[in-house]
């Protein structure tokens, strides 16, 4: 706990702190008016997501710093921290999208039925748990690996995106779910997700990290 909470009072030399959290708590407020504004759409959900992935992620950057990579802080730094901090954040922003998708279907919305709507709110949110898995997976080998891990996000995440959302052979159709079974199965992507991307962390760890990501850190500082 020590160790922890002098790394939370480290992350004020980070690079560049001020303005990554205002930059990404502008983002977290658009996300939230595009959640409680739009009735079928993942995109403020996975806003919402962004602000305490971040917030996770200022650990694994303030690694990159030459006192860090000497220390025995380094690796909870990059493997740990990150999670300890985001898991309970991102929690609680997945209740808050869940509980707005659930006021939309028992104050229903003009235009739909009933059915409709249950399938719509349905859908999006295991769009919203589909996105945030592969997100995962992708926050998890960036720092170590920027362009495979972009490569890997574009590959799979745009033609898989594109193939949810059909609406002829899209995952409403193909897995004809109800609200109460996408809640569950985007809580398991949420929860497997995390789970996978913390194994991964631990694996690449030893790996250096990005050239490229080290560049940008320390460019953000000058």
């Amino acid at each position: 706990m020590r160790s922890f909470i002098r790394c939370l009072k480290l992350l004020k030399y980070g690079s560049c702190v001020r303005k990554q959290l205002t930059f990404m708590l502008v983002i977290a407020v658009i996300g939230m008016i595009l959640e409680f504004r739009s009735i079928n759409s993942f995109i403020g959900g996975f806003y919402i997501f962004l602000f305490p992935i971040t917030i996770g992620h200022m650990f694994i950057s303030l690694s990159m710093s030459g006192l860090i990579q000497s220390s025995v802080l380094k690796k909870k730094l990059q493997v740990l921290y990150p999670y300890v901090v985001s898991f309970p954040l991102m929690s609680l922003s997945l209740l808050v999208v869940i509980a707005h998708r659930v006021w939309l279907i028992h104050n229903g919305v003009e235009g739909l039925t009933d059915a409709e709507n249950r399938m719509i709110q349905s859908t999006s949110l295991l769009e919203i748990g589909i996105f945030m898995f592969f997100c995962f997976i992708y926050f998890a080998l960036v720092y170590k690996f920027y362009a495979p891990s972009f490569i890997f996000f574009i590959a799979f995440m745009i033609p898989g995106m594109v193939i949810v959302q059909n609406d002829t052979f899209g995952i409403s159709r193909l897995l004809a779910i109800d609200f109460r079974s996408a809640v569950i199965a985007t809580i398991i992507l949420f929860i497997s997700g995390n789970l996978v991307s913390l194994i991964i962390s631990n694996l690449v760890y030893k790996y250096s990290l990005s050239e490229y990501m080290i560049k940008r850190s320390v460019s953000k500082m000058q």
